[in-house]
């Protein structure tokens, strides 16, 4: 029995070679290493493993690159990222800016970059006057608040008044004003 590993044979003279049984795994590069090492030989390991025999794919989401709470998924020296709504590139640094598709039709938009009050994957409209909706896309019903007092009429008819305005037609005698809100002394 030999009491050298690295030989073998009755007399312990053949060099057993021990590369020849490619023992470094995914790649590494097997290099034979003089006595009295154990076991005699290295392993020079491709990027993104390690160990003895280069058998461990190193885990390069353990330094949590990626940004914001977003998902991190190991690849053989590498790493991709998820990134959670309202952001991107690589690492989910980058807040999208939601507003750089003018989604506000009539009104002048806000995201997080500019109100942080507005969530990171959103965007919100301040509408010009007369219009409503969430993209500013609709005529707005200035007569929703019911502004006419007294049994006025309202009317935001654009064939009726300038846009973005209303118009009340009191119908009860005695009654006038912007709003027929003003009650006519008919005795004076």
């Amino acid at each position: 029995l030999c009491t050298n590993s690295g030989y073998e044979g009755g007399d312990c003279e053949i060099d057993r070679a021990e590369c020849s049984s490619s023992p470094c795994e995914h790649h590494g590069v097997c290099t034979e290493v003089s006595p009295p090492a154990d076991p005699w030989y290295t392993c020079q390991c491709i990027p993104g493993y390690n160990g003895e025999n280069c058998a461990n794919n190193i885990d390069e989401c353990t330094s949590d690159p990626c940004e914001h709470g977003s998902a991190c998924t190991d690849a053989i020296n590498s790493y991709v990222c998820s990134c959670i709504d309202g952001y991107s590139d690589d690492e989910c640094r980058t807040d999208i800016d939601e507003c750089s598709s003018e989604p506000c039709v009539h009104g002048a938009c806000a995201d997080s970059n500019v109100d942080d009050a507005v969530p990171s994957n959103a965007f919100h409209c301040e509408c010009e006057p007369g219009w409503a909706g969430d993209t500013c896309t609709l005529d707005a019903d200035e007569c929703q608040s019911h502004p006419c007092l007294n049994g006025g009429i309202c009317s935001d008819s654009l064939s009726m008044v300038e846009f973005g305005s209303y118009a009340c037609h009191c119908t009860v005698a005695g009654f006038i004003g912007i709003n027929c809100e003003i009650d006519v002394d008919e005795c004076s």
